[in-house]
């Protein structure tokens, strides 16, 4: 089955250039192209693509306007299109998939399909990992009612949705909670935060790591044999023996 793309650029060039990539690939289907923002955040409501190319610098409203219109936790993957390079780090901010610069290269653009493809693998275990967990705990589990952690710090009260969660990471007596724009302090126990975020296709790397699933874009091997995973921001983390068979296993339910 195709994954159906949209291409949102405002040269045309630009766009036939993606067009002209993209008929290399017999798993992406074009489904709709778009000049401006405005159309695109019509188009993503409207056609729900799989993917979509989306540029960066357009006149009115930017590719990051668009997300931000359309709401992080609805938008498809993303491969960024841009003509400059300093804007690769805020792209991963957003968690796009990657970013490409034009004119683009034709290697480079097959690495972004690559991990396009990764992404919607990784997507599937989740999915299923979430409907095992489902049905090991009740065959009519209804979804899972924690959706958002509270977080109490100098005075204020945080919610912060648990969709939004990237990673965390044990500080002392203390957890990190890592989201794509910001980093939360939070006074509470590894357990305790492993069992709220379980259900929602994280799992425990570390003693001091949980990382959601869908963030993991590659595992390395150092030569002492640790392992090392690779999250799609760039950020690496430790991965414990004690959790890599059960890491492994939940991979390879996609053929990884």
């Amino acid at each position: 089955m195709s994954m159906s793309v949209l291409i949102v650029d405002d040269e045309p060039l630009a766009r036939e250039g993606v067009v002209l990539h993209l008929q290399r690939e017999k798993d992406f289907s074009i489904a709709a192209m778009c000049a401006s923002g405005r159309e695109a955040i019509k188009a993503i409501h409207q056609q729900k693509p799989d993917l979509v190319f989306l540029d960066i610098s357009m006149p009115g409203l930017s590719g990051f306007d668009v997300i931000e219109a359309v709401g992080v936790e609805n938008m498809p993957p993303v491969i960024f299109l841009t003509a400059y390079e300093n804007f690769a780090l805020k792209a991963f901010d957003v968690c796009a998939v990657d970013y490409l610069l034009k004119p683009i290269d034709p290697a480079r653009f097959a690495v972004s399909l690559d991990k396009v493809r990764q992404y919607s693998r990784q997507a599937m275990i989740v999915q299923r990992a979430t409907q095992l967990n489902s049905l090991l705990l009740n065959e009519a589990a209804p979804a899972p009612c924690v959706e958002r952690l509270i977080v109490k710090s100098h005075g204020h009260t945080y919610f912060i949705p648990i969709v939004d969660i990237l990673w965390v990471e044990a500080n002392g007596d203390y957890v990190d909670v890592y989201t794509a724009s910001k980093t939360h302090l939070v006074r509470e126990t590894m357990q305790n935060i492993e069992q709220q975020l379980m259900p929602w296709g994280f799992q425990r790397i570390h003693r001091s790591a949980i990382v959601r699933l869908t963030m993991i874009t590659e595992l390395i091997t150092h030569s002492a044999g640790d392992y090392y995973l690779v999250l799609n921001n760039g950020k690496q983390l430790k991965l414990s023996r004690n959790y890599r068979d059960t890491l492994l296993q939940k991979l390879q339910l996609s053929g990884l």
